[in-house]
């Protein structure tokens, strides 16, 4: 018996659930080991800026195409221009890992406030459920 719509979307809306939490657990991560790298001033510091470029950059193009239209945040065109203007620093080459870090907090509570991520329920709700 083929898989009903409803079942299929339910299912492609589950993975999409998983993989934004996947990639933030791993942003975070790599959040933490650049962090740790900069205020250490390690030699690694390039492999975890690197490293976390990716995963950043995969994550925010999730809340790029749907942040606005949760409606969750008002001056999100503004943000959006912001945050794109960043991106386009990293890929002319310039190394900042203190700024994607900044960046990088405030884009967290943007995830969260606009409800594309919610921290306690993808993760730990989830798991458990």
């Amino acid at each position: 018996m083929p898989e009903q719509p409803q079942a299929q979307l339910q299912g492609a809306v589950e993975l999409v659930r998983t993989d934004i939490t996947m990639l933030a657990a791993q942003s975070r991560s790599w959040a933490g080991a650049l962090f740790r790298a900069v205020a250490r001033k390690d030699k690694d510091v390039n492999i975890a800026y690197n490293n976390f470029i990716e995963i950043f950059r995969q994550l925010y193009t999730v809340i790029k195409h749907n942040a606005e239209g949760t409606g969750k945040i008002p001056n999100w065109a503004e943000k959006q221009a912001a945050y794109d203007k960043i991106f386009n620093r990293v890929l002319m080459g310039d190394f900042m890992p203190v700024t994607m870090l900044q960046v990088y907090d405030e884009f967290c509570a943007d995830l969260t406030k606009c409800g594309i991520y919610d921290l306690s329920a993808g993760e730990y709700v989830g798991l458990s459920g």
